[in-house]
């Protein structure tokens, strides 16, 4: 919605899946799972806490590298809490709703409740997440409130 505004939005979740497909990643993924469809192989994987972690401690890096690059006024981060990169940012918004909108939005994406439920026990609680927070926006609340406020922090921060 930052970009709705004129202003350049990044996102991780892009940068992610660019390195995904970069050899060491691949390789990793080989190593670790097989041959086969190797994004469907790991996100059958996902709930699986230290395949996870070995997966982010090769990704990660290289995650940050080109996010370090972008030339972004607002840049999406879904996990940032989670992956230790609040300091590296002058202000976050945190975006909440209840766990089971979570739960549901999660289960959408990736097709099976089970690794939903997985995925969402490793992250943080919402309200652990929100004490990192400048602001916090609730997108349970419908897309008008949600354009308001964004709306009001861009010609606050912006």
């Amino acid at each position: 919605m930052f970009g709705e505004l004129g202003l350049r939005v990044g996102s991780a979740d892009a940068v992610a899946g660019e390195v995904f497909g970069e050899d060491v990643v691949q390789e990793f993924l080989r190593n670790e799972l097989g041959e086969g469809d190797l994004r469907e192989l790991a996100r059958g994987r996902m709930g699986d806490g230290e395949f996870r972690r070995r997966l982010n401690g090769v990704m990660h890096p290289l995650i940050w590298l080109r996010l370090r690059d972008l030339d972004v006024d607002v840049l999406e981060v879904p996990l940032l809490v989670e992956a230790g990169l609040v300091s590296a940012f002058g202000r976050v918004l945190v975006c909440e709703c209840p766990v089971d909108v979570v739960l549901e939005r999660l289960e959408a994406r990736l097709g099976e409740r089970e690794v939903a439920l997985r995925l969402l026990g490793s992250q943080v609680g919402i309200g652990v997440r929100r004490v990192f927070g400048d602001e916090v926006i609730r997108t349970d609340k419908g897309m008008d409130s949600v354009r308001t406020v964004v709306r009001t922090l861009a010609n606050l921060w912006f």
